[in-house]
């Protein structure tokens, strides 16, 4: 017998559509996707049945645009889900969500709040920031993690922001293909900035 799938909602912009360009109506998508995101809905098929839930799926032209864009750059259109309202999920990934924790956010926290892809918004300041090379995170021989490079930049990233310096980030892809190797290695920490 089969086993019945959970349901894991996706957000759209910012999790699936890149959203650098910020809105421009339900029915225009002007971005690339997310570094690895295909390839994540593609993997989560496979345990999830997995709906596609945004601010565009309950106007007009939203889930055509997003349908179009998604199998435009690959995604399996065909076996995902486009709600028109917020579904029973077991799981759902969102940029601009906390976890509730059963404790309540202080009102500074949720003020100060910046989605994953918008943190160079931020204020910030040199007391509050380590800056580390991207040549240091990896060993050039193999192309693997530096050991023990996961475990440090979770701790360093609970308390202070991490600018990942590269003379790459300033040639063409640069920035998409560090944080694409850094989302591979699960390195890419909330608190993880780039000066670009």
């Amino acid at each position: 017998m089969d086993r019945i799938k959970r349901t894991l909602c996706l957000d759209f912009d910012g999790v699936i559509h890149s959203y650098t360009s910020g809105w421009q109506g339900a029915d225009v998508i002007a971005d690339q996707p997310v570094p690895g995101a295909r390839e994540f809905v593609i993997a989560a098929l496979e345990h999830f049945d997995v709906a596609v839930f945004s601010s565009r799926s309950g106007q007009p032209g939203g889930i055509p645009a997003m349908t179009v864009w998604m199998r435009k750059h690959g995604f399996p259109v065909d076996r995902v889900t486009f709600p028109t309202a917020k579904p029973a999920a077991w799981l759902t990934i969102d940029d601009r969500a906390l976890m509730f924790t059963g404790v309540w956010p202080a009102m500074d926290e949720l003020l100060e709040f910046r989605p994953w892809n918008k943190e160079s918004d931020r204020a910030i300041t040199r007391e509050r920031t380590i800056h580390l090379q991207f040549d240091d995170l990896f060993i050039w021989a193999t192309g693997a993690p530096v050991p023990g490079i996961k475990e440090l930049l979770r701790e360093m990233t609970r308390h202070f922001y991490v600018m990942i310096h590269s003379p790459s980030l300033n040639q063409d892809g640069g920035l998409e293909s560090i944080r694409m190797w850094m989302l591979e290695q699960d390195l890419l920490f909330e608190g993880i900035v780039f000066p670009y």
